[in-house]
């Protein structure tokens, strides 16, 4: 069921007939598509492969799915993360630097990409920290780092 549209009709039909709501229905399944895709296939799906699909697609409304997806690929990897799952919290965010040097080329005024776009910021900031994060981790330095601030704060560490 699309939320949009509070309807149960197929996605198809949903964007068929309610032309108000179209660009935002055909963003959503977009954005489903191209992580479906992510997850079966390890990279980001091309426009003409999620018109394949969503056959009403504009690029407009597929550059707002892929801004969407990265919201979804940085949920995924955080839960990659606490596996301590490295390389698939790298490949999330090799991605994400992909789009943010792609989409930088664009000149995007204020509109609903560009509030998009500047989550595509944070989300890539919010990668690269969980990367960092799990480089602490693997090397044994977080531990360290949290007893000798526990040892400053209980006034036992030397000075």
């Amino acid at each position: 069921m699309c939320r949009n549209c509070q309807s149960r009709r197929s996605s198809r039909s949903i964007v068929a007939t309610l032309p108000r709501r179209r660009p935002a229905c055909v963003m959503l399944y977009a954005e489903a598509v191209a992580f479906r895709g992510y997850l079966k296939e390890g990279r980001l799906l091309k426009l003409a492969e999620v018109q394949a699909e969503v056959p009403l697609v504009a690029v407009e409304e597929y550059l707002g799915g892929v801004l969407d997806f990265t919201g979804e690929l940085l949920r995924y990897s955080i839960f990659r993360a606490t596996e301590r799952n490295i390389e698939a919290v790298q490949n999330c965010k090799d991605l994400v630097e992909g789009l943010m040097e792609a989409f930088m080329e664009f000149d995007m005024r204020n509109g609903q990409l560009r509030k998009k776009y500047d989550s595509l910021k944070y989300t890539l900031s919010k990668m690269e920290n969980t990367l960092y994060e799990l480089s602490l981790t693997a090397s044994g330095l977080r531990k360290d780092i949290g007893r000798e601030d526990d040892m400053v704060a209980h006034g036992t560490g030397e000075d």
